[in-house]
């Protein structure tokens, strides 16, 4: 059974007796297979083999008395790699077609032959530091190469002179004196070494052809590597004289050392004082702790002045809970990062990141706290998590309408095969209601992929993209949808560009699937407030009934609520039976952010 898992296989492994559960096993790319999405079989009884047609691995001869594969790609003459579910046929004298996105390929299996022929492997290339060298007698009939210490990167190049599908050659070598066993590179052709000790070593190079025939002899040469100069009698006696030499000079540096470590204080006292981030150095060896030096940026993060530096403590900054979980974690010796809240001279507070270790020499009375305001980066990981989950409910949707409909549609088919002989008008009229429903399968997948991947704010800005979207929905579904929008359009702020694009969004698609309304009229005020109402001719309904509807799959409108109050605004709709629907939606601009 292929799925889009891999390769199922249904056994019973007392099947005589019956006293025993049934078993799979399942094959995947872990087991040859060059991709787990089986979309059609076909079985070839002369050979005793299955050939599967993968989603964008190409065509596979797979033998199940031994569970391997052998692959055939584009490069082998099929159409593509990608074949279609379900399109593949097996005729009376045994030619198999299967179609793809780019036509079908058709074959009789018994003619298909591997390649017999092992290649022949030559050296293409020798480089020492990325540089080919040249030899005169020509690389294939050298038999020694003589490497310096100095040569620390060298490699080959090699190949396989088979040309039936040269992409597919696989190639494996060994440097023996170095390499424990072959190296089996796939297709590329080339083996680079570094740094390798002095000694004498044979790079050995196989190779096979497109359909895994190897050429075990292959091709060798010897590789030696002189030792380096430093290795001498004379060397070790110079390396005397100039360890006198360095020991003179290290008595000298340390009469400077006094000097450069002033310095040195004082330049990472320059360093404290003008960091971007907060940083103040605090004694934990009591408690609460004591605040010993802060620099400008930690006096200006929590709202301080520099002159009030004697009133600044730690428990003005952070809470108390916060400061003893640092003590507990430094008397500890360890470092501790964590997101809190901080707070300033005038009591707000907003969100922290705080790191804490200790000193030098693990010095309690010395520690280091460094703190960076996150507000942004809060706003700007909400934002994102809240496209994730948006992402997730659409997948969701297709997954729970759409596949439950082709389940569905797939029971319907098996029973048109019996209708066709036994009442053909029966099936022409249910063929006629499936182009229907298969149209508007079509446009619900369009709106769902159009609402997995909108089209870039970031890159068209809001009102092109908005302008485009109304465009092709209008096109789609074959509605009139009149756009009007009061205030200025570059006060619109751009927190909230992404979630009234998505309220348009979920609003029109309702529309699309329930209204059957011919007029949409579509309005945004931009002012003290941002507002969106979307107003539709259509059937209308009763609102009373969303928890009905919502219990028997129809979650749109409640999820748009949830939406629209997770950041912050109020959600209206108003609505009856044949005087159509009207959605409305406000958000404060001041005080609107991510939840």
């Amino acid at each position: 059974m292929g799925t889009h898992a891999g390769l199922d296989r249904l056994s019973w492994p007392c099947e005589r007796t019956g006293d025993c559960e049934p078993t799979f096993t399942v094959y995947t790319t872990e087991n040859g297979l060059p991709d787990d999405s089986i979309v059609a079989i076909l079985g070839d009884e002369r050979q005793s083999l299955l050939w599967l047609a993968t989603m964008g691995g190409g065509l596979v001869a797979f033998d199940p008395s031994t569970g391997r594969s052998r692959s055939y790609t584009i490069e082998d003459g099929l159409q593509g790699n990608a074949f279609i579910i379900g399109a593949a046929y097996r005729s009376s004298d045994g030619e198999m077609l299967f179609g793809g996105m780019n036509g079908f390929n058709a074959f009789y299996p018994e003619q298909i032959r591997d390649n017999p022929f092992p290649p022949n492997i030559v050296l293409t290339a020798f480089r020492k530091f990325d540089q080919v060298q040249n030899f005169e007698e020509g690389l294939n009939n050298v038999k020694e190469i003589r490497l310096s210490h100095k040569d620390s990167f060298f490699a080959f190049e090699f190949a396989a002179l088979d040309f039936t599908a040269p992409k597919q050659n696989q190639y494996a070598y060994k440097l023996e004196g170095f390499d424990a066993d072959w190296i089996y590179c796939g297709t590329r052709r080339y083996a680079s070494y570094t740094n390798l000790p002095p000694g004498e070593y044979v790079f050995r190079v196989k190779g096979s052809n497109n359909d895994g025939i190897w050429n075990e002899e292959g091709i060798s040469v010897r590789v030696i590597i002189s030792p380096p100069f430093w290795r001498t009698t004379w060397f070790r006696v110079l390396a005397f004289l100039i360890g006198a030499g360095i020991a003179y000079v290290v008595v000298k540096e340390r009469l400077r050392y006094v000097d450069r470590l002033r310095q040195s204080e004082e330049r990472f006292r320059t360093l404290f004082e003008n960091a971007p981030l907060g940083v103040c150095e605090a004694d934990f060896t009591q408690f609460p702790p004591l605040l010993q030096h802060a620099n400008t940026r930690w006096f200006s993060l929590f709202g301080w002045g520099v002159h009030e530096s004697d009133m600044l403590t730690l428990q003005r900054c952070l809470p108390i809970s916060i400061l003893e979980r640092c003590y507990s974690q430094l008397f500890q010796r360890q470092t501790m990062v964590l997101e809190t809240t901080g707070i300033r001279h005038d009591g707000s507070e907003f969100p922290l990141r705080l790191s804490a270790a200790v000193g030098a020499e693990k010095d309690l009375r010395r520690c280091i706290l460094v703190a960076e305001d996150i507000t942004a980066e809060k706003e700007r990981r909400s934002e994102e998590e809240a496209i994730a989950e948006e992402r997730r409910r659409i997948a969701h949707e297709i997954h729970d309408g759409l596949a439950q409909d082709l389940a569905a549609l797939r029971l319907e088919v098996r029973r048109w095969q019996d209708l066709i002989i036994q009442d053909p008008n029966q099936v022409r009229h249910e063929l006629e209601e499936l182009h229907h429903l298969l149209g508007e399968k079509v446009r619900e997948v369009r709106r769902a992929i159009f609402a997995l991947r909108p089209p870039a704010i970031d890159e068209l800005g809001f009102w092109r993209a908005q302008h485009r979207f109304l465009e092709e929905f209008a096109e789609q579904n074959q509605l009139h949808i009149h756009v009007q929008v009061n205030g200025k359009e570059e006060n619109l702020p751009s927190h909230l560009e992404l979630i009234v694009f998505r309220i348009l969004q979920e609003a029109l698609n309702n529309v699309s699937r329930h209204a059957q309304a011919r007029m949409v009229w579509v309005e945004l005020n931009i002012a003290e407030k941002v507002s969106l109402s979307v107003k539709d001719d259509g059937i209308g309904f009763e609102p009373a009934t969303l928890p009905e509807l919502a219990k028997r799959g129809h979650l749109g409108l409640l999820q748009m609520r949830e939406r629209v109050e997770n950041f912050g605004g109020t959600w209206k709709i108003e609505s009856h039976p044949g005087q159509g629907t009207t959605i409305y939606v406000e958000f404060g601009v001041k005080n609107v952010g991510l939840n």
